[in-house]
């Protein structure tokens, strides 16, 4: 497999040039690959990636930004509420001014913390009450970011949580991908950001490794789609080529 030259990754306590294996579970990809790809060829500096993917967590809870307020059950922030958030933020500016430590090779460069790419909501979309509040969750997520990293345009493109494909009739799988593009038609998020939809690179079980659904069925294919179709909607915000347009149910 090509390992780029040009492309750098951090995901948990690793770090290095973006390739095939080390960026996601053992022999599997995440959208990481087709994003860096893509990002890669359309920028001449150098790109680093800051990859966060915990399993298991909400936007209502872990990732809950500070604007939300307190989740609905009174829990105040901490740990399961709003923590991956706080550690999300930190982390990133830690990265940011330690860069010459963690990557030599970049030493001497001035970072720029240009996009950033969210592919979040399965577990949103287990609760109807979560699924109900995931669009204001997301606005202020969103705004809350910008603000913690000093970015007030940073721009974010959304891949839409497209669980099942087409043929998904589950109301609280289809109130997130709702909440998910409805937020990028927002007045204030109009020109800097994208939703990518998704549902059309679902592919299921029986053409899969493993016929998990929110795990994408750990289709590779699947996985690289979802990257680069990220990878263009950024490009796309970053003054580039326009993205593709979202393709329409079958």
């Amino acid at each position: 497999w090509i390992t780029r030259e040009d492309v750098w990754i951090t995901w948990l306590d690793r770090k290095g040039r973006l390739g095939v294996g080390n960026w996601a579970a053992k022999g599997a990809i995440g959208p990481e690959l087709g994003f860096g790809w893509v990002v890669g060829d359309y920028l001449d500096e150098p790109v680093l990636l800051l990859k966060f993917g915990p399993g298991g967590t909400s936007l209502a809870g872990p990732w809950r930004p500070p604007g939300a307020g307190p989740h609905r059950s009174g829990k105040q922030r901490g740990k399961g509420v709003g923590d991956l958030y706080d550690h999300l933020i930190l982390s990133v500016k830690n990265r940011v001014e330690n860069l010459a430590t963690e990557f030599p090779e970049l030493a001497g460069r001035s970072p720029r913390i240009e996009g950033f790419g969210w592919h979040q909501g399965w577990n949103d979309g287990c609760s109807k009450p979560d699924s109900l509040e995931y669009e204001e969750n997301l606005a202020h997520f969103i705004r809350d970011v910008r603000k913690a990293l000093g970015s007030p345009s940073l721009p974010f493109v959304i891949a839409g949580s497209g669980f099942g494909g087409w043929g998904q009739t589950v109301d609280r799988r289809l109130m997130i991908m709702k909440a998910q593009h409805a937020v990028t038609t927002y007045d204030e998020f109009r020109n800097n950001t994208r939703y990518v939809e998704t549902r059309g690179f679902f592919r299921d079980g029986s053409v899969s490794p493993r016929p998990i659904r929110y795990h994408w069925c750990c289709n590779a294919e699947t996985y690289w789609l979802i990257g680069e179709g990220m990878g263009r909607a950024m490009v796309e915000l970053l003054g580039g080529p326009k993205a593709p347009p979202n393709p329409e149910a079958p």
